[in-house]
């Protein structure tokens, strides 16, 4: 997968609302903290990757075709780059 842009940082319940929005399920765990990235990658493709690696964190592909596509779309600007410094 290759990522259009650098992560941008999330509110965690925002995340939860838009997992809940795209999968249709209630969640059985809340995040503790969420990102939003842009792909270059097909979406479908990037699906079929994740599913195969089963990664150890909710990882949501919204796509054009989901109603919350365009909000994400419209204000990921607005968004803080999320700082992936560790300090020790």
């Amino acid at each position: 997968m290759k990522f259009g842009s650098n992560p941008k940082r999330i509110e965690p319940s925002y995340a939860d609302q838009l997992l809940v929005s795209v999968s249709g399920v209630p969640l059985k765990a809340k995040c503790n903290s969420a990102a939003l990235v842009e792909l270059d990658t097909n979406a479908g493709a990037a699906i079929s990757k994740l599913r195969k690696i089963h990664p150890p964190a909710h990882v949501v592909i919204v796509s054009p075709r989901h109603d919350a596509f365009e909000e994400l779309a419209d204000s990921s600007e607005l968004y803080p780059e999320f700082d992936r410094a560790f300090e020790l």
